[in-house]
């Protein structure tokens, strides 16, 4: 219940963040040329090609493999270096999650093509910039909040049961393990706050 309180709490702001964004957004995407959407696109494919080899290619164990290596490698970013009851933790919660690749790829790619085609319509000069900057937010907001009810139900449950999963291993950790994972964290907001603090002032 903290996790997911915590992950709620998260949400207003990331929303505050992308109003933020929202006047920097329009500033750029006029501007940008036919040639640099269309690398936009081919990068897209790149990435989708990589998703697609370490995601939904293989046999489902070598997926699952796959999966728990990931899965390891940042819990070790964080905590440090696994104890074999910890691994164990990992892979008795992939065993109950909610995580549908398929369904991830096609959000993606639709999250893609939505910024494709919105980044293209944005560069018709007859298009007002009060409807330029309409079409932006609604792209935002898009991306977001998925227009795919199926999509919508999908992340509200594995946001659940990603909250359970990461409470349980959180709770298997050693009081080491957990004074690394707030150095770790600490460090990113230094980071954070060196950025803030170096930004141009207007």
């Amino acid at each position: 219940e903290q996790v997911c309180a915590w992950v709620d709490s998260v949400r207003p702001r990331y929303f505050a963040l992308l109003d933020r964004t929202e006047p920097v957004l329009a500033a750029l995407a006029p501007t940008l040329k036919a040639e640099q959407i269309d690398h936009l696109a081919r990068q897209f494919e790149k990435r989708n090609q990589k998703w697609r080899e370490e995601w939904l290619d293989g046999t489902p164990a070598e997926r699952q493999s796959r999966r728990l290596k990931q899965l390891t490698e940042r819990a070790e970013m964080l905590y440090g270096r696994l104890e074999a009851a910890q691994r164990a933790v990992l892979t008795a919660n992939m065993a109950t999650s909610a995580f549908d690749a398929r369904l991830t790829h096609v959000e993606a790619l639709r999250r893609q093509q939505d910024t494709l085609q919105t980044l293209r319509l944005i560069q018709t000069e007859s298009l007002s910039e009060i409807r330029k900057m309409a079409e932006l937010r609604a792209l935002l907001a898009r991306t977001v909040t998925s227009p795919d009810s199926n999509y919508q139900t999908y992340r509200a449950q594995n946001t659940r049961v990603n909250c359970q999963a990461f409470a349980d291993f959180h709770n298997s950790t050693t009081p080491a393990q957990r004074a690394k994972a707030v150095a770790v964290l600490k460090g990113y907001e230094d980071d954070a706050r060196s950025l803030i603090d170096a930004r141009p002032r207007p």
